[in-house]
């Protein structure tokens, strides 16, 4: 999934806005294996935990020169937000 940003930025004492593309992947929960219980495979306790769905940063570039640019965590947090977002946009229609 591909989304548009708008970063601020420091350059040579001024302060200059540009849009960043940021390819992000996403990982489906999944349910961690489970030992058996009274002989029903999966109904016992867990063997290893549940993992929950996530958003990775696959790449972050400059849609102006094509430069890959690093993100603060603030703007990691946003980016991730936007992500959820998106998905969630998606997933109505």
């Amino acid at each position: 999934m591909n989304i548009e940003m708008e970063i601020t930025r420091e350059v040579n004492g001024e302060d200059v806005t540009f849009i960043v593309g940021i390819e992000l992947e996403y990982h489906r929960a999944y349910r961690g294996a489970r030992d058996s219980l009274c002989g029903v495979l999966g109904a016992g306790p867990a063997l290893e935990p549940d993992e929950q769905a996530e958003l990775e940063i696959e790449s972050v570039i400059n849609t102006e020169n094509g430069h890959d640019i690093e993100l603060t965590d603030s703007e990691i947090e946003t980016a991730i937000e936007k992500g959820w977002e998106q998905l969630e946009n998606e997933r109505d229609y």
